[in-house]
């Protein structure tokens, strides 16, 4: 590489770690700790700690970090968090004893610097210049969608690699090669296979794009496209190992569904918003949690958030008419576009974009990047430039900043004099706007880069530190709520202490959300290994939906967020202890005070269960009255098991004892006067295999999603052991898609040479 070829990569780094300056030192010197919105302290950071506990328990035990026993009632953390919940930049740092909002500070600005440097690969390979190679890498990595999913960590370890994605779809287009598509396509699935699936389908439309580009003809093209499929299966085959597992995790749970097969939004808002994206930096509005967030931020019928995020400078704002101006490209982009904008203001197609879940426009990363794309060409030449048309986007451009949070205000009824504050953040990009249009209609590209850097900066800073939001929590705040019940296994220990019987059972506990936890997560369990019953899970264990059966109200503001405070169900779910701040907060029927714990106080339920016990009766769910006290002595199954259920029931009354349990197993005893069956408070998943005297029996989901098995008369050893369902079957076709991988790579050589 030549002296010169360093010197912009050295260059481009320092502008991206300058942009990035103006995100964290604000709080690096202030006492305000990095905490990114309600979803980072609920999810994200308890979920880096759930990681960070099943690797040393894994190093420790030796044992693969397949089962969860800290997510709500227990869960396939493998199939369901480990490559969706979990950023892959999580791994190294898991192995640290730094705290997550340390780690979360280090990942961020990695993370601007990759996304930065993959647009810098697909540009250059592209045969842009240096110079318009770093715009449009700064665009990229700081556009409004760039600096959004930065605060949804698991997005953004996505979304920064796509330009490679891309590029390797040019490099099969213009020189044929492949190997790197597979393996990029191997590494984005095991990445997050989530939002690829979006990716996957724009793929179509961006395939047919630059096919058309290069070869100005459809000619051939159908062939190449299907030999580019062929290559897109062997990656999707080689991350198998992880893709199948996930697919049947996250296929029955009520994530998926088409939740909108309407036509039309239930509101004008989606609409505007959608039209002045391009037009807006909304990545500076839409987290505020002010009075302007509502009409940029919009909250679908269906809990959807319905933001826009395609700004990307106000250079692509004032060249975006430009797309439109010579005849070469004019139809293309006009098809284009206008198939992107279907798919976004129809509901129906938005949910397909979305996995048929409900509508959204998180789906907008391929086109942000699809825009700053067609930015580059004009960025490079600029005598390109259309003046009149470059001026056509200027007052678009200023009539949108104007105006369209005055148009919006009317419409949804919200008074713009309660949004001046707000609205004078949009007012101080008009400077920007205009010092921009001069330098294109004059042709500096110099002056035109560092226009863009400093614009780029200002929206950096009012889209973190800024943000009123995203500044209000003190270190000191957030170093107590984590370490409100101590470290992270002090609360386990000190009941092990105070009980040795806890050696041998299995419990779980109850904590106030409100006075322990301060309802600041409903996930802190995570923080301290507690079994308890209160989660924010948004791939939970599928067996959750019979517990609704049992109980709706389990279910809070959410489908995926669980609450459990029926005294009934607690006893099903062998929950020993509360800990509350006084004795009002107890939610056990019978109970007696235990002791004081780190300024709380700790109460034991009378009516616990170990694990679970024997039942004499049984009906189905339809034959069930809403009625939660009959739980626990009442099996509750599905119609289709009540005969082989109920050859087993009898009254004999029996509960299991010495229970033993790791990351992945679980051993009980019991002993039975006649054959009966048994329910453990253990989530029923089809990954479980169950032993019995060391023969293998059929497990059933029973009594709210739990697992029910037959019982021998006499001595019962029972061993519980998981393996993700699908593990075995993604592992086979990840060696048969490594395989067809080699087979390629030597064909290929054999066909150079």
């Amino acid at each position: 590489m030549t002296k010169n070829k360093y010197k912009y990569p050295i260059l481009l780094f320092l502008i991206l770690s300058f942009i990035t300056l103006f995100i964290f030192v604000p709080y690096l010197i202030t006492d305000t700790e990095f905490v990114l919105g309600w979803d980072m302290r609920t999810l994200y950071s308890s979920n880096f700690e759930a990681l960070r506990n099943l690797l040393k328990s894994c190093i420790q035990n030796h044992e693969l970090p397949f089962w969860s026993w800290y997510s709500f009632l227990g869960n396939d953390y493998y199939s369901s968090k480990l490559f969706y919940f979990q950023d892959i930049f999580d791994y190294p740092f898991a192995l640290t004893n730094l705290s997550y909002y340390t780690v979360i500070k280090i990942q961020t600005y990695l993370k601007f610097i990759i996304a930065g440097f993959c647009f810098y690969s697909y540009a250059r390979y592209n045969k842009y210049s240096y110079k318009t190679s770093i715009i449009g890498s700064i665009m990229f990595a700081f556009s409004a969608y760039g600096l959004q999913t930065m605060m949804h960590p698991f997005f953004a370890s996505f979304f920064i690699f796509i330009p490679l994605y891309f590029k390797e779809i040019d490099r099969y287009i213009y020189e044929n090669k492949s190997i790197r598509f597979i393996l990029v396509v191997f590494f984005l699935f095991i990445n997050n296979y989530y939002l690829f699936y979006s990716v996957t389908i724009f793929t179509v439309l961006y395939f047919i794009y630059r096919y058309y580009s290069y070869h100005s003809t459809i000619k051939g093209f159908f062939k190449n496209a299907i030999v580019l499929v062929g290559y897109y299966l062997i990656g999707m085959c080689m991350s198998a190992i992880v893709l199948v597992p996930e697919a049947l995790s996250i296929l029955s749970n009520s994530r998926i569904g088409n939740k909108s097969s309407t036509f039309i939004y239930d509101s004008i808002i989606p609409y505007i918003d959608y039209l002045t994206g391009i037009f807006m930096p909304t990545s500076v509005l839409s987290n505020r949690n002010t009075a302007i967030t509502p009409i940029y931020s919009y909250v679908s019928a269906n809990d959807s958030v319905m933001a826009v995020f395609l700004w990307a400078s106000s250079c692509l704002s004032l060249l975006f008419f430009q797309f439109f101006n010579n005849k070469k490209d004019k139809i293309k982009n006009i098809v284009a576009f206008t198939i992107i904008t279907l798919l976004a203001l129809v509901p129906f197609l938005s949910s397909f974009m979305h996995g048929f879940s409900e509508p959204s426009f998180r789906w907008l990363q391929s086109p942000t990047f699809l825009l700053i794309t067609c930015t580059l060409p004009f960025i490079e030449n600029l005598d390109t430039i259309n003046n009149k048309k470059l001026t056509v986007g200027l007052i678009i451009t200023l009539i949108t900043l104007l105006f369209s949070p005055i148009i919006l205000s009317i419409i949804s009824g919200y008074k713009f004099f309660d949004m001046l504050d707000d609205y004078k953040l949009i007012l101080v990009f008009i400077p920007f706007v205009v010092l921009t249009y001069f330098c294109l209609k004059y042709r500096k590209q110099t002056a035109l880069m560092i226009v863009i850097i400093c614009e780029l900066c200002l929206t950096s800073y009012l889209s973190f530190y800024a943000c009123p939001y995203f500044s209000g929590f003190n270190k000191e705040l957030i170093k107590q709520v984590h370490n409100v019940l101590g470290n992270e296994n002090d609360y386990n220990n000190y009941l092990l202490a105070i009980d040795n019987n806890n050696v041998q059972q299995f419990y779980r506990t109850y904590v106030d959300p409100t006075s322990v936890y301060w309802d600041f997560s409903l996930n802190l369990n995570y923080d301290f290994n507690i079994m308890g019953l209160i989660s924010y899970d948004s791939t939970y264990n599928s067996s959750a939906n019979d517990m609704k059966l049992i109980d709706p109200n389990i279910e809070s503001y959410l489908p995926w967020v669980f609450d459990i405070r029926n005294k009934d169900i607690m006893n099903l779910v062998s929950v020993k202890y509360a800990i509350v701040t006084e004795e009002s907060q107890v939610p056990f029927t019978n109970y007696h005070y235990v002791s004081d714990y780190n300024y709380f106080k700790i109460y034991e339920n009378d009516d616990y269960v170990n694990l679970g016990k024997t039942y004499d009766s049984v009906i189905s769910y339809e034959q069930y009255q809403n009625d939660t006290s009959i739980i626990n002595n009442t099996i509750i199954c599905h119609e289709e098991d009540m005969d082989a259920i109920s050859n087993y029931i009898s009254d004999t009354k029996s509960e299991f004892t010495n229970v033993v349990y790791t990351n992945n197993t679980l051993y009980a005893e019991i002993d039975c006067n006649k054959r009966s069956f048994g329910v453990i408070s253990v989530p029923f998943n089809k990954g479980w295999t169950i032993t019995i005297n060391n023969k293998k029996v059929t497990p059933y989901s029973v009594n709210g999603g739990l697992i029910g098995i037959p019982l021998d008369e006499g001595y019962n050893c029972i061993y519980l052991s998981f393996v993700p369902y699908g593990f075995k079957q993604g592992a086979i076709l990840s060696l048969i898609g490594t395989i067809i991988l080699i087979i390629t790579i030597v064909i290929k050589r054999i066909v150079k040479h």
